[in-house]
């Protein structure tokens, strides 16, 4: 898992803001094995994460 404010990279390139959720198999997850399901989000700084609250999105499955 990510802390908030923890630095990834070498600091070239693009600012990011990444947010990352294990939802199945945490301690999986944590060490890179099978059968685990995580969540990755990915933006350009500062256009989503601007509070330091995580809320989940709920959505709607066709």
């Amino acid at each position: 898992m990510l802390y908030i404010g923890e630095k990834l990279g070498t600091g070239y390139g693009p600012r990011l803001d990444v947010a990352v959720d294990p939802l199945e198999g945490t301690s999986i997850v944590a060490s890179g094995g099978w059968n685990a399901l995580a969540v990755l989000a990915v933006l350009i700084t500062a256009t989503c994460f601007t509070h330091r609250i995580c809320t989940w999105i709920t959505c709607r499955w066709s």
